[in-house]
């Protein structure tokens, strides 16, 4: 469950590579952060009610040219399973939310900004804090300028929790044992200033 919340948390911060028109910051404009995995018993997911975005992107005729800044945060208290209270509380417990109530991504470098058809494809680096521990990490996502005002990143990314130190949750005296690897799916869309 905890390798879910950090696939959002890398979900949103793709999406805030967008986040601007002309030059400037952006302001999310709507969002579907899902995160998928699985257990030995079932699947599950949980989803990310809210997130703050922070960007600093170039767009030139409505192309997308320079991606200069982007910081997601999502608060833990934003995430959802989709199995009730109990998913939800396990959750925030694997994230700790009590001691690091809040999920980080900090874009440090662009590694790919290429024209595709359709749109673009962004590699990017950077680190994703959580449950106390930071990561560098590296993101696919496609990206595509809707009008002059907004831009939509979508993507997936597979994690482990483990790579946070995070130990996959447990219920039923053990007897349901969640599977360390999970899948975030994003899409997110960012209006510019």
């Amino acid at each position: 469950m905890k390798t879910v919340q950090n696939l959002i948390v890398v979900a949103a911060a793709m999406a805030l590579l967008g986040a601007s028109g002309a030059e400037g910051g952006g302001t999310l404009a709507d969002h579907e952060v899902t995160i998928y995995g699985s257990a030995n018993i079932k699947s599950w997911s949980a989803k990310v009610h809210q997130l703050n975005v922070i960007s600093e992107l170039l767009v030139e005729d409505g192309q997308l040219t320079e991606i200069r800044k982007v910081r997601v945060e999502i608060d833990v208290e934003a995430i959802e399973g989709s199995d009730g209270r109990a998913m939800t509380r396990d959750l925030h417990e694997t994230f700790n939310k009590e001691n690091h109530p809040r999920i980080v991504f900090e874009l440090k470098e662009i590694l790919e900004l290429e024209a595709v058809e359709n749109g673009y494809r962004i590699r990017a680096s950077g680190e994703l804090s959580m449950a106390g521990h930071t990561r560098t990490i590296e993101l696919e996502v496609d990206g595509e300028v809707l009008d002059d005002e907004k831009i939509e990143f979508s993507g997936t990314k597979t994690m482990l929790m483990t790579d946070w130190e995070m130990s996959p949750p447990t219920a039923l005296l053990g007897v349901l044992r969640t599977r360390d690897e999970v899948e975030v799916e994003f899409r997110i869309v960012v209006a510019h200033d």
